[in-house]
């Protein structure tokens, strides 16, 4: 029997996630019966909810902006601020995240011989 399309979203997503969190797993109970998290994916640092629907609201407009943010070979962040709130929220493909958090890995490694004295970086002693 075929997996629903919306777990086969959830693996995909977990799968992903997985190449650098290596614990990274689907949540086959999410949301009912799960004590580590109600997410659709364990073992992150994030609480992740995946929404598969037919209709984004705002994804023109994602569109939009995507073609441009190509034309300047950067990723694209598109912030979206309901009208009345205070609240905005990011948008980004989970390429570019995964990107970001790769590059954030990679300068966490790196910075690992680094510490910070009287305000300024420094190597560590052998």
């Amino acid at each position: 029997m075929t997996d629903k399309v919306w777990k086969q979203i959830e693996r995909r997503v977990a799968s992903v996630f997985n190449e650098i969190y290596s614990k990274a797993r689907r949540n086959p109970l999410s949301g009912i019966v799960d004590r580590q998290t109600h997410g659709d994916v364990t073992d992150t640092p994030f609480y992740i909810e995946i929404k598969h629907r037919a209709r984004i609201p705002f994804l023109s407009d994602f569109k939009e902006a995507a073609s441009h943010a190509r034309e300047e070979h950067k990723p694209l962040l598109l912030v979206v601020h309901e009208k009345g709130s205070h609240r905005c929220l990011v948008t980004l493909e989970l390429k570019d995240l995964l990107d970001i958090l790769r590059i954030g890995q990679t300068w966490r490694e790196q910075a690992q011989p680094w510490i910070i004295e009287n305000g300024k970086y420094r190597r560590k002693s052998p």
